[in-house]
């Protein structure tokens, strides 16, 4: 009986070491499982800021595209100011380039779109005609 006690023993401890060796590997597989976990989780992270990234892009360009249009606006609105100065109020050409700190070429496509706008207006039948015959704030002083 001692050869099968021995067998025995040796099963056992062959049992043993198999079962630490699963628990090695086990122990092993869920920590490859945790840095995994860590680097998906971090990738996400990275993805979710690049996501946040592109929204404020769009937003960006959303915005750029209003400041376009809104600025067209404010300039036109400038262009006819300054040429209203040369037209309207009567002032030279270069007081007007000192004043709004332009040059004297800018005042004049200022003075030249006013005068523009203001034939527009003259070829209109709302507009009121001069004794001269020119519509009102089309001359030049």
């Amino acid at each position: 009986m001692a050869g099968k006690t021995r067998s025995v023993s040796a099963r056992e401890r062959a049992r043993s070491r198999r079962a630490e060796l699963e628990e090695k590997r086990r122990a092993q597989r869920e920590l490859i499982e945790e840095h995994q976990v860590a680097y998906f989780a971090a990738e996400d992270d990275v993805a979710a800021f690049d996501r946040k990234i592109e929204a404020k892009r769009a937003e960006l360009a959303e915005l750029e595209s209003r400041r376009d249009d809104e600025t067209q606006d404010a300039r036109d609105r400038q262009t006819l100011a300054m040429g209203a100065l040369v037209v309207e109020a009567g002032q030279p050409i270069e007081d007007v380039a000192i004043l709004l700190d332009v040059t004297t070429a800018e005042v004049k496509r200022a003075r030249t779109a006013y005068n523009k706008r203001a034939d527009v207006a003259t070829d209109s039948p709302e507009a009121p005609a001069t004794a001269d015959g020119d519509g009102e704030g089309s001359h030049e002083g």
